[in-house]
């Protein structure tokens, strides 16, 4: 190949950045998978996803932010949710995320009006719920960095950078905000997913260890709008949340909350607020919770604590929920799978439901539960199998187009065959996110049976880099749909990083679809609190928020 000066590449770069992610050649047909990756699958009818559409009366273009919120009077707050507000946190917010995802969804080839309606949603809930601005030492922090992690402290005094005031479980350097792309026929989709933030008095309170007003005042504010459903949410979380949330929540202002102070939990994050956003103008609500911290208060696992939560939603006898939770715990298959033994077992992390809109509700519509596990392995055989759950589900997806699958992304993204284990950076020596992430998911209802799979791989540890990890995307969503280097090109654009490190993708995921189709999604670190500096390397081993902060993705 002919040599490019670094002139004409940065042209290129720029011309690729500027050009819309699903514009291809009109004579270019969209693919899924080819006709070998079609292997042993029946064609089943694709159920329509329910998406919490923005209200119809909601004007066409974004309404001017001010201090009060125009909608907050639909559906008030509990005096003790109300939120204080701070014209100089929605900035700084929007500067970092906000604009990005407009960026994105301009990139994404969105219309006019639905750039539109996710600008209203973004100025009117998400970014308001991302709470004050971090603070800088020195500067608008009169106190010592010593609560701080040893991370966001050495990032600060050598780089200057922003210090999180609370360490989000989202993404590694505790930012808490992660950006997606998913593509369906070739066409990309933007996801955002958040954990809100409390105000400086608030997670005061609570000893820098709970954070959970700012999620229950978004809740409020997205019901009162009719944006979405989180009955169902409700009822998990008085199970799966720690005594203080439960407390505060149900009707105690803050003065009134008592401090449990229960055994610590290396996770302090206990809920997750995601949007998928659509071409339409829709978006499509889901939450999350962590049950990490209960199960600690408690001292019991992370399963009990599911189990109770489970039980709380009436969900405790679904047959999927049985059939997941006996594999789960070692129990065997017949002759096909002899049962996970204690070292294989997973560890549950994160439950998951959609909440979808009233009028969907109303209609019938079954929202998904999803089941975040983590599996104490990289092998791929044994990815596969816990894919499939042993072989007790043939919804969960086929072993032989599963093996084939993955086999493509060992090899786009980690540039290895599947008898290779990827190999884990060595500065990752990590407690929490040592193994693989997947999630099973099933319709949150009684009678449900079916299961369904998606695996997370870990590329910011185990590709060799984010240019890596761009151009294994875009041979995983096959180079036709894509034009080759456009991906790569807007994600630099977007962060304005160096695709020549790693850390900007957090993980790819994959998921079979019934009708045969692989969904391929990649996330996203804002990294508001990584150090720009290439040359500024972090010690990982040593420092606790890297033990702490890898995120059991959604």
């Amino acid at each position: 190949m002919a040599s490019t000066s670094p002139a004409t590449g940065l042209q290129e770069q720029q011309h690729q950045a500027s050009r819309p992610l699903s514009r291809r050649p009109p004579s270019v047909t969209p693919l899924v998978l080819h006709a070998e990756d079609r292997v042993c699958r029946k064609t089943w009818p694709r159920l329509p996803r329910s998406r919490a559409s923005v209200p119809e009366c909601l004007p066409p273009m974004p309404l001017p932010r001010t201090t009060a919120d125009p909608d907050e009077s639909a559906s008030p707050a509990p005096p003790h949710l109300e939120r204080l507000g701070s014209t100089s946190a929605f900035d700084f917010w929007w500067e970092q995320i906000g604009s990005k995802v407009m960026r994105m969804l301009d990139d994404a080839d969105y219309s006019v009006e639905a750039r539109a309606r996710h600008e209203l949603l973004l100025r009117r809930y998400i970014i308001p719920a991302l709470g004050p601005a971090p603070r800088r030492h020195g500067a608008d922090d009169p106190k010592p960095l010593a609560d701080s992690s040893s991370y966001a402290r050495a990032a600060n005094l050598h780089c200057g950078i922003p210090i999180p005031r609370f360490d989000s479980f989202m993404c590694d350097d505790a930012t808490p905000v992660e950006l997606g792309l998913t593509w369906v026929n070739g066409r990309p989709n933007v996801r955002i997913a958040i954990e809100p933030l409390d105000e400086e008095e608030e997670l005061l309170f609570g000893n820098g260890t709970l954070n959970y007003r700012a999620t229950w005042r978004l809740i409020h504010k997205l019901e009162g709008a009719g944006l979405g459903d989180f009955t169902l949410f409700k009822k998990m979380v008085a199970e799966a949340t720690t005594s203080s949330v439960q407390e505060a929540i149900a009707t105690k202002p803050l003065g009134q909350v008592a401090h449990h102070n229960g055994p610590q939990s290396a996770i302090a994050s206990q809920f997750f607020i995601g949007w998928d956003l659509g071409h339409d103008g829709s978006a499509m609500i889901k939450a999350y919770a962590m049950p990490n911290a209960r199960a600690s208060e408690l001292g019991v696992s992370n399963l009990t604590v599911a189990d109770a939560a489970l039980q709380a939603a009436g969900l405790r006898t679904c047959p999927a929920w049985q059939t997941l939770r006996s594999y789960m715990t070692g129990a065997p298959n017949s002759d096909l799978d002899a049962g996970l033994t204690s070292l294989e077992r997973p560890e549950l992390v994160i439950l998951s439901v959609d909440c979808l809109d009233p009028i969907a509700v109303r209609a019938g519509q079954v929202p998904r539960l999803k089941v975040y596990l983590r599996y104490p392995t990289s092998n791929f055989g044994q990815i596969v199998r816990h894919l499939t759950t042993g072989g007790r589900c043939s919804d969960a997806g086929s072993p032989t187009l599963w093996r084939h699958v993955l086999s493509r992304a060992w090899q786009h993204l980690f540039d290895r065959d599947s008898d290779t284990h990827p190999e884990f950076d060595s500065t990752s020596a990590l407690d929490l996110t040592r193994g693989t992430l997947l999630y099973v998911d099933f319709g949150a209802r009684r009678q449900s049976e079916a299961l369904t799979s998606k695996v997370y791989l870990p590329v910011r540890f185990a590709a060799a880099s984010d240019e890596r990890v761009a151009d294994g995307i875009e041979r995983l969503i096959h180079c036709d749909d894509v034009e080759r280097g456009r991906y790569a090109a807007q994600i630099a654009a977007l962060t304005r990083r160096s695709l020549q490190n790693k850390g900007i993708h957090n993980y790819v995921a994959l998921g079979q679809k019934k009708d045969g189709r692989i969904d391929v999604c990649s996330y996203i670190n804002p990294q508001i609190f990584t150090p720009r500096s290439e040359s500024w390397q972090v010690p990982f081993p040593n420092w606790p928020l890297a033990q702490q902060h890898v995120a059991p993705r959604r």
